[in-house]
């Protein structure tokens, strides 16, 4: 809901032609945000439940990953349309673009391959650790992302 009254309001303030992409861009967060968070808490019920089938933590470091590339190309979009924006900055908001796109792509990409692998292999709780330090990126990421675009900065990332 949340994410929707922003999108609401961010599409009013930034006029139609770009409300679609920020919808978009606010959903590939909520995406990213809840499979990794989902997959981590998951990767601890093994612990308590050995029987659970590995197809669940599969399928949840598979989605991360699938989100993770959706936001990717979300970023990659924004980032072609709004070059000249994002120049024109001062060098402050530039690290803080950088930091973001290292820390809440590149690196919990991959974290999330990794973290899918060692569910392919059966290592849940190699893959549970390394999902708390995605989920820790993962937050940074998206934090700093609605900071740009939804507060003062008006920089979609």
């Amino acid at each position: 809901a949340i994410y929707a009254a922003a999108a609401a309001f961010a599409g009013a303030e930034y006029g139609t032609g770009r409300a679609l992409l920020l919808a978009v861009h606010l959903l590939t967060s909520a995406a990213v945000l809840g499979t990794s968070l989902l997959a981590m808490s998951t990767g601890h019920w093994y612990l308590a439940n050995a029987a659970l089938s590995f197809d669940i933590l599969i399928g949840l470091c598979k989605a991360f990953v699938l989100s993770l590339v959706a936001k990717a190309a979300v970023v990659a979009i924004y980032a072609a349309i709004s070059w000249r924006d994002y120049a024109a900055r001062e060098d402050f908001y530039l690290m803080v673009i950088g930091v973001r796109i290292g820390a809440g792509i590149v690196l919990a990409m991959a974290l999330a391959l990794m973290s899918l692998s060692c569910a392919k292999r059966k290592a849940n709780q190699s893959a549970t650790g390394i999902l708390y330090v995605a989920v820790v990126f993962v937050l940074i990421g998206e934090t700093i992302s609605i900071y740009l675009t939804l507060g003062g900065a008006k920089l979609p990332v």
